[in-house]
């Protein structure tokens, strides 16, 4: 892991994923799924850091912060709608946060297909762009859904992961 960081840093180009220091299972799994939809576009894989690790690392890096960094709390304070997403660029990176409950997940997805132009058609068919260098994508989205109660009547909305980007 180290050793990938370290060569990561190395890059001029480079990229890290942060978490805060103590990360909910919600987003570890945002990050690890923002981890895994950026090397299907770009083939390189960002590594996901602490926030603790990233104040000692190179300024340059561009950093997603998921979840409930200090840079998400910068840009949102107060209550969470349930399910709302907060995307906000930030000077070196990007925020991508929301509702303890679903609300990084959501945001990774909506970054993903909005930001990177991924479409998950089904569960096992997808287009991905194919880019040498991950853009950073032009995007800031605040979003609450005006409905609590979501349901898709298929079949792939059985498989888990295809589900979250419904």
């Amino acid at each position: 892991c180290l050793l990938l960081l370290l060569s990561c840093l190395a890059s001029s180009n480079a990229q890290v994923i942060v978490l805060p220091d103590s990360p909910s299972i919600i987003e570890k799994t945002a990050a690890s799924t923002l981890q895994k939809e950026l090397l299907m576009i770009s083939g390189d894989s960002i590594p996901v850091i602490s926030e603790t690790e990233a104040s000692k690392a190179r300024k340059s890096l561009f950093r997603f912060h998921i979840g409930a960094t200090k840079h998400a709390a910068a840009v949102h304070s107060g209550e969470w709608s349930e399910d709302e997403i907060l995307i906000h660029p930030v000077k070196g990176g990007m925020v991508l946060t929301g509702h303890p409950g679903r609300g990084p997940i959501y945001a990774v997805n909506t970054l993903i297909e909005e930001g990177y132009g991924v479409r998950w058609w089904t569960s096992t068919e997808a287009d991905y762009p194919d880019r040498d260098i991950l853009p950073v994508p032009d995007i800031k989205i605040s979003y609450a859904p005006p409905v609590k109660i979501r349901e898709a009547s298929v079949l792939d909305a059985y498989d888990a992961d295809f589900r979250l980007r419904l």
